[in-house]
């Protein structure tokens, strides 16, 4: 859950239904209670169809989160089928966040803060399945909304990483750490109060690898290139 914004100013389209739900699956989630994410996880799927179009698309990101957290305490996190459940509530939740009836001034901060999450939760479920090109998607879409976004910005930096270990143009590999760097450094720099301690740490630590490989591994530019371009 994002913190809301001022409530004079705005209206909080989420039902209380749907925002005490989502608190209760963070609860569980917190506390690794398999028993009470399941029991919740039952809950959503009695409710969901009769909430407005706001609180759907929160319990079906609550859904989605919960889903790997249950495979996970039930040791069986790796496999695919639990990834693509995850990726198909996800991509429920993000249809119904991005619905012209809830593009309204008046619900845009909590509109965005949820949708920024849900598609850098989605991007991470995606980048875990090997689509590494769709999560850098989604990874920028957070971005376009909150430039400040520290950690869709460190992802994006690390997702860019992983690209370049895909590739074996030299060049090609260079431009994707290049861009790597761009990110991680704005992640660092960021003063968004949502980036944990522990994920600051690693994208320093990424920023100094892609920095380094980058060092090591500019590419050479012959006299050719230039005439091409004059």
């Amino acid at each position: 859950m994002n913190k809301t914004p001022e409530k004079d100013k705005y209206i909080n389209p989420f039902s209380k239904k749907s925002e005490t739900l989502a608190l209760s699956f963070d609860e569980a989630i917190d506390t690794d209670d398999l028993t009470k994410l399941r029991c919740l996880t039952q809950e959503a799927f009695e409710c969901v169809e009769s909430l407005d179009i706001a609180s759907q698309a929160l319990v079906f990101y609550c859904i989605a989160t919960a889903s790997v957290e249950i495979a996970k305490l039930e040791g069986n996190s790796r496999e695919e089928k639990v990834l693509e459940k995850q990726i198909f509530y996800f991509r429920k939740s993000i249809a119904l966040f991005e619905s012209k009836e809830l593009h309204k001034v008046e619900y845009s901060p909590y509109i965005l803060a949820n949708i920024c999450t849900a598609y850098t939760n989605y991007a991470n479920a995606l980048k875990q399945s090997g689509r590494i090109i769709p999560a850098i998607e989604e990874y920028k879409k957070v971005i376009n909304i909150n430039p400040d976004f520290g950690m869709a910005l460190g992802l994006l930096g690390k997702a860019y990483q992983h690209y370049a270990r895909l590739v074996s143009d030299n060049g090609h590999q260079y431009y994707l750490h290049h861009c790597a760097y761009a990110n991680l450094k704005s992640a660092i720099a960021s003063d968004d109060p949502n980036l944990y301690k522990e994920a600051k740490v690693c994208f320093c630590q990424r920023c100094f690898t892609t920095a380094e490989h980058n060092n090591k591994r500019k590419p050479r530019v012959e006299q050719s290139d230039f005439s091409q371009n004059i």
